[in-house]
């Protein structure tokens, strides 16, 4: 014969392979493929397990420097108002007094100290030690001229607070971290400068609180690289010199996280560094890189000796698998004759495997059952002497009555429902309905007329099917998180109970928000948070009746409907119980949380005959309640009302008072008393209101 063009293409046929993998076994490139998925799910698992250790200890680092940044910032903060008091209380001494007297008086009290600081120190103009907090005054005569701090402050006059280097006291011989200000006379010239000694230790002893797994490491260092306190590292010391480290050197100066060696001890660290706001500071967290990855370098190790005994397995069965693959080719005449039996068996049954479900019967049109498999007696539990084919079906419907299996399609009328279950409604081909068996199965019934005159019924388990309709219906009502009713639910319920309002005694609606929560989240994740919210959850519901209503708006929002409540005394000691409930501690992943909550209360009817009405109500009362301090609760008195608006309005008038020209601006002059002379003005403004 004349061969084809080289152009022309040979399709293969249908269901042949490739000549490739033609005499390959199909167990073989079965196996090949479950190697390729095993070592690829094993990799998968290792890179997933290396990236969510990664990620948690970065976010653990970024929550830790955060903290640490608070504190360090919240402890300048409050020294530096202790130097912002003595510098206001030297000008008012300068009125009366002269400068070496008013200058050793400004000194603040003693008591403003605390751990974060040992020593408040005065010095004068020309550098000399002239007042302190500790040992005996007036101090011995000690030059301090030659302190960064004070040449910074006698040749700049930026009011703005200076942070030092680690220095040791000459009057006290301690280390310390000494944060200083101006003093200025009442014409802006140099007087002096005011010392506040902070303590590295109590920032140290603040960062070793914190457990952070071993080797962990916590610097607080200025830009220009001298550590001002730190734990963790034997190489990093009070006053070290970090700028050369992976801790500066390469880095701008914003927040991140970045990887290297902080210490020089060769060791390689995972760190956030974080930018303290206005100041040159920062802090740094670090974990050794090693235990960050410890968990998953020796799970890879588990993994790839589960690889390896999972491949040695695969490639048995498929030794196996080909040797029965060869016996199976041998059996294959023997099976040709097999499959020609079963095809004469498989045509009687053709029509019904054509209308199969789940379970199957088949009524020829005498009545008699012709076939029903296996699945349509376990899911109607029928007896053995009923199972067996050549049954009335008549007798299967009876046994099924007798045991109320058609409860719940209604037995009022008997008749029609021996009508619907045992034949279809007249001139219809077609009938369906479904039902639920005592046991709580949902089984939809379906019945198709034969041409004989018969039927064939399929019965389905949608069992599931309800369920997850119910189920959807309920999540739609409540909140996923803790299981309580959301917003919806709970308004339907306000709704109800403000219908029946005049025949019960009245009710309360309580709005309920939980004190400083976002520490919560900040300083421990939102895991953790999560957590103190299904606890809060679980202890309003456990102390309320069971026909109050519990709600979570969201976030640390709840509300809460008590029936037959009206009486405000009484409302006060329910509100104060449960307030006194949740301040107990609580335990959230081995973590001991402590969390107060606010409290508003609006009465019905009293506070509001409509739900709009009760909720706002409820709402200013709990913002006065966390205005009043917290940890509280409050009754809405309509006054609260009247305030809360009198306050928008005359923010809102007072916003357009320049515009309207309300405003105008006076000189009121300041006169020395000791000398009669001017020494300054007091710029005031005043609003002319309409």
């Amino acid at each position: 014969q004349p061969k084809p063009p080289k152009s022309s293409t040979v399709t293969p046929r249908p269901g042949t392979r490739s000549k490739i993998f033609r005499n390959i076994p199909l167990t073989v490139l079965f196996g090949v493929a479950m190697l390729a998925m095993l070592w690829l799910a094993i990799v998968t698992q290792i890179k997933g397990e290396f990236h969510a250790a990664r990620t948690g200890s970065a976010v653990s680092l970024k929550n830790m420097a955060r903290v640490f940044d608070e504190h360090v910032d919240r402890t300048i903060r409050e020294l530096d108002k202790a130097l912002l008091i003595a510098g206001k209380q030297y000008l008012k001494n300068r009125q009366s007094m002269d400068y070496a007297t008013a200058i050793r008086a400004a000194l603040p009290d003693p008591q403003l100290l605390s751990d974060m600081s040992f020593q408040l120190a005065m010095i004068d103009r020309h550098g000399i030690l002239t007042r302190t907090t500790i040992g005996k005054n007036p101090p011995k005569a000690i030059d301090l001229s030659d302190r960064g701090h004070f040449k910074i402050h006698k040749t700049k006059r930026p009011d703005k607070p200076f942070i030092s280097v680690p220095v040791l006291g000459r009057r006290s011989g301690r280390w310390s971290v000494q944060l200083t200000r101006r003093i200025n006379g009442a014409n802006g010239s140099f007087d002096g400068v005011i010392v506040a000694s902070m303590n590295p230790q109590h920032f140290a002893k603040f960062y070793g609180s914190i457990d952070l797994g071993a080797n962990s490491v916590v610097v607080l260092a200025g830009f220009d690289g001298i550590v001002r306190a730190t734990t963790g590292s034997q190489r990093l010391k009070l006053g070290s010199d970090v700028g050369r480290t992976d801790l500066l050197s390469g880095h701008d100066k914003s927040n991140g996280l970045f990887t290297g060696d902080i210490d020089g001890s060769g060791t390689t660290r995972m760190y956030v560094r974080r930018k303290l706001a206005n100041q040159p500071l920062f802090v740094a967290v670090a974990l050794p890189e090693a235990g960050v990855y410890a968990q998953p370098y020796r799970n890879q190790q588990r993994y790839i000796i589960l690889g390896f005994i999972g491949s040695l397995l695969i490639l048995v069965i498929v030794y196996f698998g080909v040797m029965h693959q060869k016996r199976l080719e041998v059996a294959r005449v023997a099976l040709a004759e097999s499959e020609a039996r079963a095809q004469r068996k498989s045509e009687e049954l053709e029509r019904t495997l054509e209308h199969m479900g789940q379970g199957i019967i088949m009524v020829d049109g005498d009545g008699e059952v012709v076939v029903m498999n296996d699945n349509a007696v376990a899911l109607l539990e029928l007896p053995g002497k009923l199972a067996r084919q050549r049954n009335r079906f008549d007798q299967i419907v009876d046994h099924m009555l007798a045991r109320g299996e058609f409860g719940s399609i209604g037995r009022s009328d008997e008749q029609a429902t021996m009508r619907q279950v045992r034949s279809l409604r007249p001139g219809l081909d077609r009938d369906y309905y479904e039902r639920k068996r005592p046991d709580g199965t949902v089984l939809a019934v379906q019945s198709q007329r034969m041409p004989d005159g018969g039927f064939v019924r399929t019965i389905t388990d949608i069992t599931e099917r309800h369920r997850s309709a119910e189920k959807i219906a309920h999540l739609a009502r409540h909140d996923t998180l803790t299981g309580l009713a959301n917003r919806t639910l709970f308004r339907e319920k306000l709704d109800a109970a403000l219908e029946h309002i005049d025949r019960d005694d009245g009710f309360c609606v309580l709005f309920l928000d939980l004190d400083d929560f976002k520490i919560v989240n900040d300083a421990h994740g939102h895991p953790v948070g999560d957590g103190l919210l299904c606890q809060v959850a679980l202890r309003l519901k456990e102390a309320v009746r069971s026909q109050d209503t519990v709600a979570r708006f969201g976030g640390d929002e709840f509300a809460i409907i008590m029936t037959g409540l009206s009486d405000p005394n009484q409302v006060i000691v329910r509100t104060r119980h449960l307030i006194e409930l949740l301040r107990e501690p609580y335990r959230v992943d081995d973590i001991f949380l402590s969390s107060t909550a606010s409290i508003g209360c609006a009465l019905a009817p009293a506070d509001g005959s409509t739900a709009n009405d009760l909720l706002r109500n409820a709402d200013i009362a709990l913002y006065c309640a966390k205005a009043d301090g917290r940890n509280t609760s409050k009754l809405f008195a309509p006054e609260m009302s009247e305030q809360l608006i009198e306050r928008r309005r005359t923010e809102e008038e007072l916003s357009n008072a320049i515009a309207a020209g309300e405003l105008e601006l006076h000189y009121q002059p300041l006169v020395s008393i000791s000398s009669g002379s001017f020494c300054g003005f007091e710029a005031l403004v005043r609003w002319n209101h309409p």
